[in-house]
């Protein structure tokens, strides 16, 4: 779901500006309709908080957790997709782009490799604003919001474990969110740029994903609850994918309604009946290509316009 809203989103807007349709109160609908993928990111950061942060703590549990161990899988999982998409788009870039488009293509390429483009873009631009389509590398942002994710939560689950076990843990978790959610309902209105890119502002969604475990853990969830969780959340989702549009700041408050529906969806999933509409052939498919698909769509998109 959260792959197939980013590379809506990201094609809708494209071939808007590819039209010149401009923005309007006319063709808001239309605008609003394409951006309506907008969110897919948060969405994942959800599930990527979930994910490892109970990777992290099964560990945690078990006394085998090791920082080499963690930071051995996420490079085997993530380094080669990544750098075999970088060569791919600097040598297309090459045969492509405008010497000045290619300069900054470099640029973003260096800055890839050390997990701080969304630094960058921060520092650059906003996010879809004048030239932002001819950046094959733009969507790398939030896999460096990921990266920095992965180099500070280990060790702040660790220290918080071998303080107070789980329930330090969950101090952390929670205390994590709630002020990074401040953070980011204040920054959105003020600084929209460093709200959308950095890491800081971003933790409230990744923390989330991780207060799923306790939900998971700590309530009795009969099966018709798990029914009505999933439903609901895939509700909110649904809600957002058709109401939001560009009044709605991001991150923040307004990014709690599908990152709420994505929490729901992790803790209710196991329902038979609706989990069965996430857990068939084609959505389970384009579940394991996501992250090879989030990596190539946008310079694609970019090169081929």
């Amino acid at each position: 779901v959260a792959a197939m809203l980013v590379v809506c989103n990201h094609a809708g807007l494209l071939a808007l500006k590819f039209l010149e349709i401009p923005e309007t109160p006319s063709s808001s609908t239309v605008w609003n309709l394409a951006r309506f993928g907008a969110f897919g990111v948060d969405i994942f950061f959800v599930i990527s908080g979930y994910l490892i942060t109970r990777l992290i703590l099964g560990e945690l549990d078990a006394g085998r957790f090791t920082f080499a161990r963690f930071y051995g899988r996420r490079a085997r999982r993530l380094f080669p997709a990544m750098f075999a998409t970088l060569a791919a788009t600097f040598v297309a870039g090459v045969f492509v782009l405008s010497p000045l488009h290619l300069e900054e293509l470099s640029l973003s390429l260096v800055h890839t490799l050390f997990s701080i483009s969304n630094v960058l873009f921060w520092q650059l631009s906003g996010y879809f604003d004048i030239g932002s389509e001819m950046k094959p590398l733009l969507h790398t942002w939030s896999l460096g919001v990921e990266e920095q994710f992965y180099l500070v939560w280990p060790v702040s689950v660790f220290l918080a474990f071998r303080f107070r076990r789980r329930r330090g843990v969950l101090a952390l978790v929670v205390a994590v969110c709630l002020a990074s959610l401040v953070a980011a309902e204040i920054a959105a209105g003020r600084a929209p740029d460093a709200a959308f890119f950095l890491t800081p502002f971003r933790m409230c969604e990744l923390a989330l994903g991780g207060l799923c475990l306790w939900l998971e853990s700590t309530t009795t969830i009969r099966s018709w609850r798990r029914e009505l969780l999933t439903l609901l959340g895939l509700a909110l989702i649904a809600y957002a994918t058709h109401a939001y549009g560009a009044g709605h700041r991001f991150p923040g408050l307004a990014a709690m309604v599908p990152c709420g529906g994505a929490a729901l969806v992790i803790v209710g999933g196991r329902g038979r009946v609706a989990g069965a509409l996430l857990a068939n052939r084609l959505a389970v498919g384009i579940g394991l290509i996501s992250y090879s698909l989030y990596l190539v769509h946008w310079p694609l998109f970019v090169l081929v316009r």
